[in-house]
């Protein structure tokens, strides 16, 4: 069933559905049935200009808040939307933390800390093109078995879009531009770049925005300072980081952490080194093409974390 779905939302099976009320409004105009049109054909007609006019609206919409992809990539690391927001929120409310948020260059975050961020929110970031639809079908199939909406399919690529331009607000039109946005996104930034923005914007605690701030409020050290067990807890914070943390370290927490920091260390068990290139994880040249396993955690191998349905 849910594989159905999916195809069905393919670009070239939605445009045959959305073209083909014209087509029937063509073989009726030439060859009626009666002279007068039926309340049928009247109310296909009346939806189909309806549906071409939000399409319009939609169309100049999306074209009015669509970003510079192009300065994205050579400029620093913006503030994302949810940062603004906090900002906002914060001078009205005293009690709320003040913001941390240092952005750093790519440069500085150790290979196996954005290891771990794949590792632990999207396993194949490095080969889908934005969206991940064997994600999508595993998380529906998921969901379905456990009768609620408890897994998400969002990528790394959604989550920094989403992050950057968006508000938390879930709406079908929110999500519909967060994919439109992050299509452009990825015809305009490598992955590489996309992760370098992700781990600089993203939350994680309350105020605490970014690796590098989360490794000054966490642990009192740099990103670049940063270990493999580290690493690991802080992309286990994710997607609940204002909850689980390496400050509440709830039993989810700690799970998450561990199953990260077992997929860190190498296959023969051993104490894993600093250095990224004794890691087998990511095989190319910049140390971040993922590499296929069958050693993987069932829990990361196939839906990631949790909870992203956002």
């Amino acid at each position: 069933m849910t594989t159905a779905i999916l195809t069905m939302l393919k670009p070239t099976n939605w445009l045959t559905w959305l073209l083909r009320p014209a087509q029937w409004l063509w073989l009726y105009r030439r060859h009626p049935r009666s002279s007068k049109p039926t309340l049928f054909w009247r109310s296909l007609v009346f939806g189909w200009r309806l549906l071409l006019l939000l399409l319009l609206i939609d169309v100049f919409y999306v074209w009015s808040i669509w970003p510079d992809f192009a300065a994205l990539r050579r400029s620093d690391i913006p503030k994302s939307s949810f940062i603004q927001a906090y900002q906002m929120e914060a001078r009205h409310d005293n009690d709320m933390p003040a913001l941390k948020w240092q952005p750093i260059s790519g440069k500085q975050i150790p290979a196996f800390v954005k290891r771990a961020a794949v590792v632990g929110e999207d396993s194949r970031f490095y080969s889908h093109s934005g969206i991940d639809t064997d994600a999508i079908v595993d998380a529906i199939d998921r969901n379905i078995a456990l009768k609620k909406w408890k897994y998400g399919a969002s990528t790394i690529s959604q989550q920094t879009v989403k992050n950057l331009y968006f508000s938390p607000e879930r709406t079908l039109f929110r999500k519909w531009h967060e994919m439109l946005f992050t299509f452009g996104m990825e015809q305009h930034l490598n992955k590489n770049r996309i992760l370098d923005i992700y781990l600089n914007i993203v939350e994680f605690g309350e105020g605490i925005y970014g690796i590098e701030a989360a490794a000054r409020h966490y642990y009192g050290i740099t990103a670049a300072e940063l270990n493999e067990r580290q690493a690991a807890e802080l992309v286990a914070t994710l997607p609940a980081p204002k909850k689980d943390n390496p400050a509440t370290r709830t039993k989810v927490f700690t799970r998450k952490a561990n199953a990260i920091y077992r997929w860190l260390l190498p296959d023969n068990g051993s104490q894993p080194n600093t250095q990224p290139n004794d890691f087998d994880f990511f095989n190319d040249t910049t140390g971040l093409a993922p590499t296929k396993s069958t050693n993987r955690p069932a829990y990361h191998r196939t839906y990631g974390n949790p909870a992203h349905t956002t």
